[in-house]
């Protein structure tokens, strides 16, 4: 992840330079001074007899940096303990190119910064790390979410996704960031993104900043990511275990600084609900139905071929119907707009990985699904496509299935004698119960 620079406290604007005080007594009421990320002139007498001592407080965890300073120079929290500053290059304030020291700070805490020895005043600021987790908009289960990536910064690369992508993409293009709440760990996480350009997609169940021994670092962990190179990715949790509850981030990514445009992001969270279902009998027609109202609860489904689908985050509607006997039943989807793209599901339990038959064609097309089942409950699903909600007709026909097993009523009679038989029904008139 990479480093930014961001205000730690408000600059300070000095008329002339700043003359501070030693630690210890008798010097015991050093100067304070906000330094933030512009640099502070800061003098220091031009010698060591006595140093000059400064007090301040960094907003935020950061990076101090001291430019134009020589042998003598000291920061501790107490006096005379003191925490090393580490060379780490050159800088050219002041007097022209001379050393650079660093040391990591934690926010909030007092520091003391002696200095002295210097051809020249030294030059201070605080350098804020900046992790973009923490700026990530919040997204909540269920929601369309719209979004660009253009204008956006380029907080990630391939680096920060080493534990769930291989490839060889270096992810240095634009980046969005968003954060959401998982609120249980029974439903099953479905994250579904479409753009209009090559974007890609990858969970994180860390994305914070550690601090270890003064030591400030940034710990990102990838756990899934969808990079099928369409625009069009899903991550889906699938049984038997869901990811725990709790706090995840989402990153949208170009991975070669070459495509940047908009998209919409949906995460759902939870199982399919039944609750407030509707009953629908053999041989009948609902019309003007509507998934408005519904929840949206699920966006993928495990398919009859036991492949996963997604991408479904239009709202749910339910229905169920229960057979006594084995029948054949049809259950056909129409009377939608062009414009609406909906799945049609049958399930044998409430649960979106119990598909045993679905249907889903393009835009505006029909749905139906043919199938012979056994005697029990069964669930409906009628879920939009990319969001797609809207008014619908569904209809359902069963077909009792009966097999024959008084064969007097098979004649056989020879075709060629010797060689084979044919076989046909007896006319009958009387007509099997359903």
């Amino acid at each position: 992840m990479k480093n930014s620079l961001f205000p730690v406290l408000l600059i300070v604007l000095f008329s002339s330079k700043i003359h501070g005080q030693p630690c210890g007594s008798p010097y015991n009421t050093p100067i304070t001074v906000s330094i933030g990320a512009n640099w502070v002139i800061l003098d220091d007498n031009h010698g060591c007899d006595p140093p000059t001592q400064y007090k301040f407080i960094p907003a935020v965890n950061g990076t101090l940096e001291i430019c134009n300073i020589n042998s003598w120079n000291n920061v501790y929290t107490t006096c005379g303990t003191n925490l090393p500053l580490t060379n780490t290059g050159s800088c050219s304030q002041g007097c022209g190119s001379t050393s650079l020291r660093t040391i990591n700070l934690t926010g909030g805490v007092t520091y003391y910064l002696s200095l002295c020895g210097s051809s020249c005043d030294p030059r201070g600021r605080v350098i804020g790390n900046y992790f973009p987790c923490d700026d990530g908009e919040v997204v909540y289960c269920g929601e369309i979410n719209c979004s660009t990536t253009v204008g956006a910064g380029n907080d990630f690369d391939s680096g920060d996704y080493s534990n769930c992508y291989s490839g060889s993409s270096q992810f240095n293009g634009n980046d969005v960031i968003f954060e959401f709440y998982n609120p249980n760990s029974t439903g099953y996480l479905t994250v579904n993104l479409f753009a209009n350009t090559d974007l890609d997609l990858f969970l994180l169940d860390e994305c914070e900043d550690l601090q270890f021994n003064m030591d400030e670092i940034s710990a990102v962990n990838c756990i899934a990511a969808g990079t099928s190179g369409d625009g069009t990715e899903f991550i889906t949790d699938t049984p038997p275990v869901s990811i725990p509850a709790g706090t995840y981030y989402i990153v949208v990514d170009d991975y070669n600084n070459q495509n940047q445009g908009a998209f919409d992001l949906t995460v759902t969270c939870g199982n399919l609900s039944c609750t407030g279902s509707q009953s629908i009998a053999c041989g009948e027609t609902k019309n003007s139905q509507t998934n408005t109202s519904s929840p949206n609860n699920v966006s993928a489904y495990q398919a009859s071929n036991g492949a996963y689908v997604a991408g479904y985050t239009g709202k749910e509607k339910v229905y169920t119907f229960t057979l006594i006997q084995p029948q054949e039943v049809e259950i056909d989807l129409f009377g939608f707009s062009s414009s609406l793209d909906f799945g049609l599901f049958l399930a044998n339990n409430c649960f979106q990985y119990d598909v045993i038959a679905e249907s889903d064609n393009a835009s505006g097309v029909p749905e139906e699904i043919i199938i012979t089942l056994t005697p029990g409950t069964y669930y409906i699903i009628v879920d939009g496509y990319h969001g797609s909600n809207g008014t619908f007709n569904i209809s359902l026909d069963c077909c009792q299935t009966t097999t024959n097993t008084n064969c007097s009523f098979v004649l056989c009679y020879p075709n060629n004698p010797g060689v084979n038989y044919s076989s046909r029904l007896k006319t009958r008139t009387t007509r099997l119960p359903l």
